[in-house]
């Protein structure tokens, strides 16, 4: 998706392929409104254990608003990146993990996942990293993976552009790992944790 609003709107069906998905979406709203669904099928056990899982990759580089308010539905059983890489490129987006499996976000840029929704609470492990940038990662909504044995699944980066964070886990802190190089200055920007099965 190379030219300005050239997959704009856009469904994308791949609930059955059962391959590697790469999508670029390289210019000023080309993947705006998008909607994605990543595959459902089953992973070949010859294929898990050859540790060739197939990769699934959502690339918002280049210019504003590449996946602004688009829906990134991830593979049900592959790891998931979404990389938020230019201004808005990803503000206002919903993007949903797989089950069981490793979902990374990268928000690297102004505003790149403002006001954006992580539903990750069924991926095995979720990143969520930059968000140093102006507002990369204000007003973010996230939902975390339960720990695994006291393993903390959730992880995110950033400094004081995390302001007013919405954090869901379950366990609360427990679930969450925070590596945090901001300062503790701002109080006037507070988020918030919401905690139980039904937050």
């Amino acid at each position: 998706c190379r030219g300005q609003n050239s997959c704009n709107d856009a469904t994308i069906n791949a609930l059955l392929s059962t391959g590697n998905f790469e999508i670029d979406c390289q210019s000023t709203n080309s993947c705006r409104y998008i909607q994605i669904y990543g595959s459902m099928q089953e992973i070949n056990p010859n294929t898990q254990a050859s540790n060739q899982i197939p990769q699934f990759n959502v690339n918002c580089n280049k210019n504003q608003r590449s996946c602004a308010e688009s829906t990134i539905n991830c593979p049900t059983h592959s790891d998931c990146t979404v990389s938020c890489n230019n201004r808005n490129s990803c503000k206002s987006a919903l993007i949903v993990s797989p089950q069981q499996n490793n979902l990374t976000v990268n928000c690297m840029d102004d505003q790149s996942c403002l006001e954006t929704i992580i539903d990750g609470k069924d991926a095995s492990q979720l990143y969520i990293n930059g968000c140093s940038k102006s507002q990369s990662c204000s007003e973010l909504s996230v939902y975390c993976p339960a720990n695994t044995n006291g393993h903390k699944n959730c992880h995110i980066q950033g400094n004081e552009n995390l302001e007013r964070l919405s954090l869901y886990a379950e366990n609360g802190w427990k679930d969450i790992q925070m590596d945090y190089n901001g300062s503790f200055t701002n109080t006037t920007e507070n988020g918030a944790l919401y905690c139980a099965s039904n937050y």
